[in-house]
């Protein structure tokens, strides 16, 4: 359906309220609810087939310390099910890849150690659409070659209900050298899971042109809506006589009917050409063929991006692109296609004077048949703070939807936004879920949608001043002709509790009682608990910075303006604020501005002791 996302996180305990926007952009979140028992998890993952049917994964530690997989299910527009465990057993889950198709099958992919193999293996789990269950857990057969804790995988459902798993694993050839790795290839279904079968070479080094391609480093995996899938996986490319070892992309595909193609290169290599890394493919569900594929490209210590959509590449961060920058190393948060539309969320730091923090931008392209990529578009509303963790999903008519979160050091808050069919203006952004001081933002939401058209997000919440105990959360939104609600609190579903898992009967709902109480009103006026500084002497040269201070509540939202006297300093409205000679002999003060839904807005200024000197 989609690439595998950066997972996301945050924390939530309370949802604060929607600002109104209007009608025609406004989008209507649910309130967050737990999906998990009160445990250590980690890496939610969400899925949504055709019907709006939710899948959600996620793995958990229970008391025998190690982590073990854990699911639960959600009808279109219903309620969560109680979780089950996937997994148990004396060994732990060490990663995992989960997809689903359109139909609704279902599989996992995930490393366990073997103990009788002294090495880590690939396990899979498979539910077909019209089963109620998870298949029993079994290791790939067949496997030679087990994974290292370092080594890609993924795996992708096709449209007729086969599991595709490609992975990366030591060769253990005799005579090559024990680093060399390659790819490979299993299967999956309700008859358990197979391998392995090389796809990155045939015998062990394969050669294009008068290049031997090497070692594989790094692999993704996608399937379409049409019987196919496609495998990009970066290789070392050695030539003698050229330019030694460099790296390139290569490609495979398969079908449900025949098996995986030649490698063919996707990108050049010479003496000076970039170094490819971190490759990404999508498929579309519903479009035979419908592959987008993306990589970054390492030259000079700088990264672009380069995406794909049938043979239209688009590179990003030319100069060109962002001409203000002064340094820049883009990187890919997510890509995704549907409906003939495709995304790639990009991500950078970017600083726009010398000597100033850099602030983390999120840049979005959007392609569409007859107009191909669009430049980037920057989703955030207030990108004062930068954004983090930004996924993204695609709805059958075209329109984008995106969640990232922004906040003040470990604390963050989720937003959604949305980019409306044809359209290059973003809807404006919608608060899903404010952290609190019993929360905190530490791993990333996974986004995703279905042919009905309702988005679902699941993230992770830190429960206050207990260490290691987090619980996986909810919310979904879809696109509104009316304006948002106030969204309520969040609520609890029925949930196993996390110790002692056991797949054939979860364990019982806690009672009402141990549910935490939802926390009390946000007050309606900010209070300093710390009181707002400018660090830095009135000196042409040096570079003044900002600090907002301490809020109860904390704010959504921080702003700047910085004045010389009583006026306004053009395009001031950054923490930090470099002295120029035109400052020389002025009285400098900042505006700091405080916002949150439910919350009184407040302005301080803070002046700055002394003229301009120097």
């Amino acid at each position: 359906m989609r690439a595998r996302p950066l997972l996301v996180s945050a924390v939530a305990s309370t949802l604060a309220a929607a600002l109104l926007l209007p009608a025609q952009a406004a989008i209507t979140p649910t309130a967050p609810v737990t999906i998990s028992g009160p445990g250590s998890v980690g890496s939610p993952q969400v899925q949504v087939d055709s019907s709006g049917r939710a899948v959600a994964i996620w793995s958990e530690v229970g008391e025998s310390g190690l982590a073990q997989l854990w699911s639960a299910e959600r009808p279109a527009g219903g309620t969560w099910s109680v979780p089950t465990a996937i997994t148990t057993g004396s060994s732990g889950v060490t990663g995992l890849d989960f997809d689903v198709n359109e139909a609704g099958d279902a599989a996992v992919v995930f490393r366990r150690f073997d103990a009788v193999r002294s090495e880590h293996v690939l396990w899979g789990s498979y539910r077909a659409a019209a089963s109620p269950a998870w298949s029993d857990p079994s290791a790939f057969g067949g496997l030679v070659h087990g994974v290292d804790t370092s080594g890609d995988f993924g795996v992708a459902v096709m449209s007729d209900g086969t599991a595709v798993s490609a992975y990366v694993a030591p060769d253990g050839t005799p005579g090559l050298p024990d680093t060399t790795r390659r790819a490979y290839a299993g299967t999956g279904g309700t008859g358990g899971w197979s391998g392995e079968v090389h796809i990155s070479d045939t015998g062990h080094i394969a050669v294009v042109g008068d290049q031997e391609q090497r070692d594989v480093s790094s692999i993704a995996i996608a399937a379409d809506g049409a019987g196919a899938a496609r495998v990009l996986m970066r290789m070392e490319a050695h030539s003698e006589s050229t330019f030694g070892t460099r790296y390139r992309l290569m490609r495979t595909s398969r079908t449900t009917s025949t098996g995986w193609t030649a490698i063919t290169p996707i990108t050049s290599i010479d003496a000076s050409y970039p170094q490819p890394e971190n490759p990404r493919v999508a498929g579309d569900p519903a479009a035979a063929g419908g592959f987008v594929e993306a990589w970054t490209e390492n030259s000079s210590g700088d990264a672009v991006v380069r995406v794909n959509k049938g043979g239209d590449v688009r590179t990003f961060a030319d100069p060109s692109q962002a001409p203000d920058q002064i340094s820049k190393h883009m990187l890919i948060a997510d890509l995704a296609v549907r409906a003939g539309v495709a995304a790639v969320n990009t991500y950078y730091s970017e600083a726009v004077e010398e000597g100033q923090d850099s602030v983390t931008r999120v840049g979005t392209s959007v392609w569409r048949s007859g107009s191909g990529w669009s430049d980037l578009m920057d989703p955030v509303e207030d990108p004062q703070y930068g954004a983090f963790r930004p996924d993204l999903t695609i709805h059958s008519d075209g329109a984008v939807s995106q969640t990232y979160d922004q906040g003040f050091g470990s604390l963050a808050n989720i937003y959604v936004t949305q980019l409306p069919p044809g359209s290059s203006t973003w809807s404006g952004e919608r608060l899903i879920s404010r952290y609190t001081t019993d929360g905190r933002s530490d791993t990333a939401a996974a986004l995703e949608a279905g042919i009905a058209d309702e988005a679902v997000i699941v993230w992770r919440r830190n429960h206050g001043g207990t260490p290691n105990r987090y619980t996986v959360e909810a919310a979904s939104f879809t696109g509104s002709a009316t304006p948002s609600p106030t969204p309520t609190s969040p609520t609890t579903t029925t949930s196993s509790p996390s110790p002692s898992p056991t797949v054939t009967a979860p364990a019982p709902v806690p009672p009402a009682s141990s549910v935490p109480a939802a926390p009390a009103p946000l007050p309606s006026a900010f209070v300093a608990v710390v009181e707002p500084k400018v660090k830095g002497k009135p000196i042409v040269g040096t570079t003044l910075k900002a600090r907002p201070g301490t809020w109860q509540p904390a704010p959504a939202k921080v702003t700047y303006q910085w004045r010389a006297g009583s006026k306004a300093i053009k395009k001031a409205t950054r923490p930090r604020l470099k002295l120029t000679s035109a400052l020389r002999g002025k009285k400098i003060s900042v505006r700091i501005t405080l916002a949150a839904p439910g919350v009184s807005t407040r302005t301080v200024t803070v002046k700055v002791k002394g003229k301009v000197k120097g």
